[in-house]
């Protein structure tokens, strides 16, 4: 471990040079940044792997709690795991007072090993696993975000910013470029901040809600490299946000009358060759087999889709965000999506995850269903045609509570994942859904009392 960590920091050289901090950041299990902020003085400690945070990092609630999920935290008495970095994160923080950087971290035990509840071992186990089936996952994430005033309306709702070229901005202009004129300034932060970080953000398009918009990120053939550009763009996009006087938001479904917003992930497989394994030109047609393991392992994958009781209302019919576990051609009322384009750029776009779901765990639960697929030669459904976005399907768990049941009891997606993590993460989010439960809202008085 220390082998690795020193390597890695060493690689770094220069670019360390006249930095105040340097920013050491895990990854939590709800896709939040957690760690340390280190000063000049304490660099060396990334450099002699002698970073140390609790691995109940990865045992924290949406809110930062310390919940004592699956029993990491008080019940085992809150034990350190060494870090570090990952130097393909290394970056300025460009929103710094000072000069400053910022490094994600993997997090190891007291053995050495890669930490068992650490999403990114999760996602690199899956990986391996496809690789060793002799295809490279090629992957790019899209993300949707709503940008808010600042102040809250008189009922402390949240509000969208306003749109100057539409009366009172109550109304949406999908895809306006006018809408991209009038907040520019934010944007444009946005993409010089991703820009000095490394992410590779290409377009942005106004979205169908009022004040909502999507960035997307150019594929690469690392998908945990790809997870980590849709986590660091996230990040742009807050800080972005709060230097123009605006608040930036991932929820799920932050307006009832409003679209909500996804994160959609596009993902392709290359063959030993080079070749795009999904290509309809190729020998197997492994394009429907991933469909159709995506489709079998989307039950118990739903609670890391869509990890909370807010991203459940996202899934309206009716709406662009899916119902069910059907796909389809050129259709974006479906799950899976197969884009129109040319052979050889032949994918799948998986719109099922909420914007607010852990980029890591969500790419891990999409390699596992095209693993799954693979393997077994499984068959999807028929395509579907027309709004698909209306049927029912009784596999498709109906809410929150159901997800992490089906997570819990999916013993193909244990396959993958491992039993004891889907025990960990469920039991984690039972007990945050309690802690959600607990609170009571205004509308609970006003209906119930």
């Amino acid at each position: 471990m220390n082998h690795i960590v020193g390597t890695a920091v060493r690689a770094m050289g220069d670019e360390i040079a006249g930095l105040q901090y340097i920013d050491a950041l895990c990854v939590d299990t709800n896709g939040g940044l957690r760690g340390k902020r280190l000063p000049r003085a304490d660099f060396e400690k990334l450099e002699k792997g002698r970073l140390n945070l609790p691995q109940a990092v990865f045992a924290l609630s949406v809110r930062g709690e310390a919940l004592d999920g699956g029993g990491r935290g008080i019940s085992d008495g809150d034990p350190d795991g060494y870090c570090y970095p990952i130097r393909s994160t290394f970056a300025p923080t460009p929103w710094a007072l000072q000069p400053s950087a910022q490094v994600l971290l993997g997090m190891c035990d007291s053995e050495g090993m890669a930490l068992d509840i650490d999403p990114r071992r999760l996602l690199n186990d899956v990986a391996r696993r496809m690789r060793a089936l002799g295809y490279t996952p090629v992957v790019a994430l899209e993300l949707e975000f709503y940008l808010l005033e600042k102040e809250k309306s008189s009922s402390f709702s949240p509000r969208p910013v306003a749109l100057r070229n539409l009366a009172g901005g109550t109304c949406s202009q999908n895809y306006g470029v006018d809408v991209l004129d009038d907040h520019a300034r934010v944007l444009n932060t946005i993409a010089d901040y991703a820009a000095a970080m490394g992410v590779p953000g290409r377009a942005v398009s106004a979205e169908s809600g009022v004040g909502q918009f999507e960035i997307n990120l150019s594929h690469v053939a690392d998908p945990i490299l790809a997870a980590d550009h849709a986590i660091l763009l996230r990040q742009a996009v807050k800080k972005a946000a709060d230097a123009h006087g605006v608040v930036a938001t991932f929820m799920a479904k932050p307006f009832g009358d409003q679209p909500g917003s996804g994160m959609h992930v596009h993902m392709s497989l290359l063959d030993g060759q080079g070749a795009n394994a999904f290509d309809p030109g190729h020998a197997a047609p492994q394009l429907e087999h991933a469909i159709a393991g995506l489709q079998a392992l989307m039950p118990g994958s739903l609670s890391f889709l869509a990890p909370n009781v807010n991203a459940f209302r996202r899934f309206r019919p009716g709406s662009f965000a899916p119902v069910n576990r059907s796909w389809g051609y050129d259709n974006r009322s479906v799950a899976l999506r197969v884009p129109r384009g040319e052979p050889a750029s032949s994918r799948i776009e998986h719109r099922v995850a909420g914007a607010d779901a852990n980029p890591l765990l969500v790419t891990a639960c999409i390699l596992a269903g095209a693993i799954h697929g693979i393997e077994n030669r499984l068959k999807p459904t028929p395509p579907a045609t027309g709004n698909n976005n209306i049927g029912d399907d009784p596999m498709f768990p109906a809410n929150f509570a159901e997800a992490l049941l089906a997570t819990e009891n999916d013993t193909d997606l244990a396959r993958y994942f491992g039993r004891h993590y889907l025990h960990f993460y469920a039991d984690l989010k039972r007990r945050e859904l309690a802690a959600f439960m607990n609170e009571y809202s205004e509308k609970e008085y006003q209906w119930f009392l």
